[in-house]
């Protein structure tokens, strides 16, 4: 259980403890004293505390518990009466402990097995048992300990309500929009139920929504600004949240809250983050476009070169190099600027550089005294050689650069821009395909509201769902829809029908493969109409 999440490191630490008087105490029956101690309190808490949910996994955690309790009592016996083992005593108590090891593989095998359909009825047909399920853990188990656990309310929904819209998403509407359903109840897993209704609190209030359709329509993509970080932003549109991939690192920060959000969009219409967007939108048209410009400058480097020949004094003669240093002169460059994966559009990453392909320089080689001519040579320079530093603020430098290369970035920046709102309305345009299969809204105002009057739900399914079929189940399933409000009333009006109801519904459904049950499907199935 969610209390219970920390038990596997509660395991360790008593293995832990269990280890400690093993290695420290030099007497083994001190430490047979001190592990079966140990021991007896972790199962005593363990059995009292069920910490799982599902009944068979404290079962066979149950059993493995006691087999290695009993294990260590044989020890301490042996180690009271002064054994070895080696003696007629030693080898009852290990014939005990070899018969309660196997008992406790037969009984994890069982409840192994007992997961399998075929052999879980077989056992059932067998002993007469039946098993029942708790709907809202969804776990299995003997009647007598999943009853008490049931939370009415829940399983009247789970079986009735959401039954119903399961039935008819799949069987009326078909396959997709089941799919989306599930796809829907997914998110509400994932997320919660509180990130789903902040989502609907946030979407009814105007400022709101106009911030998260802002961000959608006019942010999402490259060359975003959080903090002194640029980076990628990528949004999930329900519940609402939005993704910052930072640029220089494999940082992820999550935006859930709406103040975040609209904190967000105020730092992107900045003019003075707006000038700095600009300026990286310049170098990524320079990068598309690929053309050259004039940048000169040089530098020294060390080459390498063929300094004439040598013999030795067996008349063998070799090459002799030297390394000579050369004035390297550079002239024309390209601009590149490279992303996490260039194969993928609207990638996080910036890497900017500055590459030459012109190099040339001249230089005496030092034994021949000859003149060497080397032509071109590859370079690559970091942004801040064309004056571009990791604020990305516009300069006098960079803005002359800028100015005198505008053949090169002019037109691919109109490109880049129309290529990114593209990107943003095919997103927009997926998701609303997808509420138009079955609305985001659907399963917090309808699937998870049995409380909904009939009126509100017609309503809502005519003015807010696309899906034809969902629109006509008001007049065209008006009598399961009747019928639905009527099993609900009355499943509602008392708990002591609610239990009668959930008892036979889950007799039926976790049992009817049984040879006692099936020739009672009429009198039993509550879906009979009999």
């Amino acid at each position: 259980e969610r209390k219970w999440a920390w038990y596997k490191v509660i395991q360790m630490l008593v293995k832990l403890a269990v280890l400690v008087p093993a290695i420290v105490l030099s007497s083994s029956r001190d430490s047979s004293v001190a592990c079966c101690v140990i021991l007896s309190v972790y199962c005593l808490i363990s059995f009292y505390t069920s910490p799982f949910i599902d009944i068979y996994n404290d079962l066979a955690d149950g059993s493995g518990r006691l087999c290695a309790l009993l294990t260590c009592a044989g020890a301490l016996v042996l180690a009271l009466i002064g054994s070895d083992g080696s003696d007629s005593i030693g080898g009852i108590i290990g014939l005990l402990i070899n018969i309660i090891t196997a008992f406790n593989v037969v009984i994890m095998v069982t409840l192994l097995l007992w997961k399998l359909g075929p052999v879980q009825s077989c056992i059932k047909n067998t002993f007469g048992l039946f098993s029942f399920r708790d709907t809202t853990l969804n776990v299995e188990g003997p009647p007598r300990k999943i009853l008490t656990r049931w939370d009415l309310q829940k399983e009247i929904k789970h079986r009735i309500w959401h039954h119903f819209w399961d039935g008819i998403l799949l069987n009326a509407c078909g396959q997709e929009v089941a799919e989306r359903n599930m796809e829907l109840k997914l998110d509400t897993q994932n997320y919660g139920h509180e990130k789903i209704k902040a989502h609907w609190d946030g979407d009814k209030n105007p400022d709101i929504a106009q911030a998260r359709m802002f961000a959608r329509q006019d942010l999402e993509g490259v060359d975003l600004l959080r903090g002194d970080a640029w980076g990628k932003l990528w949004i999930d549109d329900y519940p609402f949240h939005m993704f910052f991939v930072h640029d220089e690192s494999s940082d992820v920060d999550i935006i859930f809250s709406d103040d975040e959000v609209q904190s967000f969009n105020e730092v992107q219409v900045d003019p003075a983050v707006t000038e700095r967007r600009h300026l990286r939108q310049r170098l990524r048209a320079m990068s598309r476009n690929g053309g050259s410009f004039a940048h000169p400058f040089e530098r020294h480097e060390v080459i390498r070169c063929e300094d004439g020949h040598e013999t030795d004094k067996d008349g063998n003669t070799k090459t002799v190099y030297s390394d000579v240093t050369f004035l390297i002169h550079y002239t024309n460059c390209s601009v590149h600027v490279a992303s996490s994966n260039d194969s993928v559009p609207m990638a996080a990453g910036f890497g900017v550089s500055v590459n030459y392909n012109d190099g040339w320089g001249e230089a005496r080689l030092p034994r021949t005294g000859q003149m060497k001519r080397v032509d071109h040579r590859h370079a690559s320079m970091p942004k801040e050689h064309i004056g571009v530093h990791y604020t990305y603020e516009p300069n006098p430098e960079n803005q002359a650069i800028f100015d005198r290369t505008q053949h090169l970035w002019q037109h691919e920046l109109q490109v880049l821009r129309e290529e990114a709102a593209e990107y943003r309305r095919g997103l927009i345009q997926k998701k609303e395909d997808a509420n138009r299969t079955l609305s985001n809204g659907f399963w917090f105002a309808i699937y998870n509201d049995p409380k909904i009057s009939q009126a509100h739900l017609c309503r809502y399914l005519q003015q807010n769902e696309h899906n034809e079929v969902l629109k006509a189940i008001p007049t065209k399933h008006a009598a399961g829809l009747g019928f639905l409000y009527k099993r609900m009333k009355y499943c509602s009006a008392h708990p002591a029908w609610a239990l009668w109801y959930c008892f036979w519904d889950e007799l039926w459904t976790s049992n009817k493969e049984t040879t006692v049950l099936q020739p009672l499907a009429d009198e039993i199935n509550p879906t009979s109409g009999k």
